[in-house]
């Protein structure tokens, strides 16, 4: 029974825990999109409306020039490369440090240092379109990047949208979608709207490599957050299955349990719930301790058929691994359910003590369940 009591030894194995959520997240890849627009057309605005935090301020600001700026936020899946303006006397830097990142870009071997899509901002009561935005269409339409223009600030000029789209065909400059969108909302006559969706048109330009990026990284849509977090469950309960084949009775738990704390913790940030480091051992605990006695009893009844002589060690790796897989999956399903269905009653994510008090129940009367690991 000691090997047993060792999987609920959280304090043993939460050092292991932060390679595994990394491991899990992988599955997301990343998205990487240009944001470009006139000073104080409201990009920043609009980058907080869509990914739920000041990404200047929480990611790494990484200066590439006075005209441009790579910010990395969302544990690494989200990349920005916010333009400074385009304003006349500055246009023709600008332009070409675009120009240079995008190049550089193309010449990277690596998927995740390609550049996606880019949102062109032009603010609607300005009721212009500058040549300055009709040359960064022009340059995207080179280099093949989907371009979207979001027209900021929505309600002023509702048919502005209408004046975008045919100025940008008459200049032979394609953008794939004019979507007006207000951010916030300034008062009762002007809501916030059009961001789902420029959710939605981005993600049909984006390539299949960059969607779950994307779908994890917004915060608009809850449904398109629990799409993200699937993924994370189907690799997590793949990397449990295999962990679990080990041939030594109760050995797996060793790996097993790490990668089931890893999993919630990835879904929690796909969904936004804030995590600082003091929070992980209450959130870890508090989901497995009330969950944790059932999934060590079915886990180890894999494991004490290893103890049989002779095939036992087969078939126990057998059993284990589809125990560990099963498990790994409904424990991670139903999070993910929970998550997003108080998402969606809140209109926000939950506090890491809200999870920890409500989720054991949750989990009880709403589990999903796997006959087979993922």
């Amino acid at each position: 029974m000691e090997n047993i009591t060792a999987v609920l030894d959280y304090e043993k194995l939460i050092s292991q825990v932060s390679g595994q959520e990394k491991e899990v997240y992988k599955a997301l890849k990343a998205v990487n999109i240009i944001v470009a627009g006139r000073t104080g057309v409201g990009k920043s605005t609009l980058i907080n409306a869509v990914f739920g935090e000041e990404v200047a301020k929480a990611g790494t600001g990484k200066p590439v020039t006075q005209d441009a700026t790579w910010y990395q936020a969302k544990a690494g899946i989200l990349r920005i490369l916010d333009t400074k303006g385009l304003e006349a006397k500055e246009f023709a830097e600008t332009l070409a440090t675009l120009k240079a990142q995008i190049e550089s870009a193309r010449a990277a071997s690596d998927v995740n240092e390609q550049l996606h899509v880019a949102w062109l901002c032009i603010d609607e009561p300005s009721t212009r379109v500058q040549d300055a935005e009709i040359d960064v269409i022009r340059l995207l339409n080179e280099h093949q990047i989907p371009a979207i223009v979001v027209l900021t600030k929505h309600g002023m000029n509702p048919g502005f949208s209408d004046q975008v789209s045919e100025i940008f065909k008459q200049e032979g400059a394609l953008v794939t979608g004019v979507i007006p969108v207000a951010a916030i909302s300034t008062n009762p006559a002007f809501p916030v709207r059009g961001l789902n969706e420029l959710v939605s048109q981005t993600l049909t330009v984006l390539p299949d490599g960059a969607k779950n990026a994307f779908r994890a990284a917004q915060k608009v849509n809850a449904r398109l957050k629990e799409s993200a977090a699937e993924k994370l469950v189907y690799k997590a309960s793949t990397a449990a299955a295999g962990v679990a084949v080990s041939p030594v009775p109760f050995s797996d738990a060793i790996g097993i349990i790490p990668i089931q704390v890893g999993m919630t913790l990835a879904i929690s940030r796909v969904f936004g719930v804030q995590l600082e480091e003091n929070s992980l051992m209450p959130l870890a605990t508090g989901l497995f301790s009330s969950i944790g006695l059932s999934i060590v009893g079915r886990w180890a009844a894999g494991n004490l058929i290893k103890l049989i002589p002779g095939g036992g060690t087969i078939l126990g790796g057998t059993v284990s691994a589809s125990i560990a897989g099963g498990l790994t999956y409904s424990l991670g399903m139903t999070y993910v359910k929970f998550l997003s269905s108080f998402y969606e009653r809140q209109g926000r994510p939950p506090e890491v003590s809200e999870v920890t008090e409500l989720f054991p129940a949750y989990f009880k009367g709403n589990r999903v369940e796997a006959d087979q690991p993922a």
